[in-house]
Order: structure tokens, then C-alpha cells, then sequence
């Protein structure tokens, strides 16, 4: 069974406006898909910068995940599984 992705693929980049986190549509063009809001430019650059790091972060988790066992470590097994799960809604 494959799942199907449920969210914009990466890349996503920042847009020019510094707020704004865009992804590619099916027509191959840069469109908005989330504006993280905070006061605190620190806190906001922060965030702006994880959620672009998203897609990113998905993808090196699953193909740690195929390497199942080789981590050594049922932790960090079981964070990547946990992480790859909120990621797809699951």
C-alpha cells in the first residue's frame, strides 16, 4: 500500500516578503502555503526556518527509516517512526 503524499512536496523556500513559505504547485509556479505569525522576529525567523526545513526533514527521516535497525538505537528508532507518523497525520 502506498500513502499518498497529503501536503505541497518540497521544496519549500522563503518569498521574497520574508514571511511567507512557498511551495510548488502542479503548474510548476511558486505559490503561498503557510505565513507563520510571531512578534518576535527571532522566534518567527526560527519557525519560518523549521517549516521550510520540512519536506527536507520528512525525507532524510524515511530513508533513516529503511535502514531499520541500523541506528543501533530503539530511541532513535522510534523518534524517527514517531516524527515520519506526525508528519503524514497519522
Amino acid at each position: 500500500m502506498t500513502t499518498q503524499t497529503k501536503y505541497t512536496p518540497g521544496p519549500w523556500r522563503i518569498a521574497e516578503d520574508q514571511w511567507t513559505i512557498e511551495g510548488k504547485n502542479s503548474g510548476n509556479c511558486w505559490v503561498p502555503i503557510a505565513k507563520p505569525y510571531e512578534e518576535n522576529e527571532q522566534n518567527r525567523d526560527a519557525n519560518r526556518n523549521l517549516i521550510c526545513a520540512a519536506p527536507d526533514l520528512l525525507k532524510a527521516c524515511k530513508a533513516v527509516k529503511k535502514l531499520k535497525g541500523m541506528t543501533g538505537d530503539a530511541n532513535i528508532d522510534n523518534l524517527i517512526h514517531k516524527a515520519i507518523a506526525k508528519a503524514e497525520g497519522n
